[in-house]
């Protein structure tokens, strides 16, 4: 028995069978991950993240991924601009969702470190 087995047996998605895992990055920050002054950008919201999650997730997509900013880059589109923040994000996603991976991207010990001598 490997130490992955017990991840598989209870149906987690990313220790499935399908060789190619799928995923989608950046639901949780406004424009996605695309740089566009279309009229059409994306804009974060919990009714919105709700819809792809559970859309992704009943075509088989096996992960959900945010994008861990607390500020815009600037610039006349401000990419990034508004961003749910990660942790209440993913745990809103596993609320609404089933078998759903909803990865939250660690900060490393030297950033918590620096932030805490600031």
């Amino acid at each position: 028995m490997s130490r992955f087995d017990i991840f598989r047996e209870a149906g987690n998605p990313m220790f499935n069978s399908n060789k190619l895992k799928l995923g989608i990055f950046g639901p949780n920050i406004s424009n996605s991950c695309t740089m566009t002054h279309a009229e059409s950008s994306f804009q974060p919201n919990f009714e919105t993240n709700v819809k792809i999650a559970k859309v992704m997730e009943d075509a088989g997509y096996e992960c959900i991924v945010p994008v861990a900013r607390w500020r815009g880059m600037g610039g006349s589109i401000n990419l990034n601009g508004t961003c749910m923040e990660t942790y209440t994000w993913a745990a809103a996603m596993a609320a609404v969702t089933k078998k759903f991976i909803c990865s939250v991207p660690p900060m490393c010990q030297r950033c918590i470190q620096s932030l805490l001598q600031k």
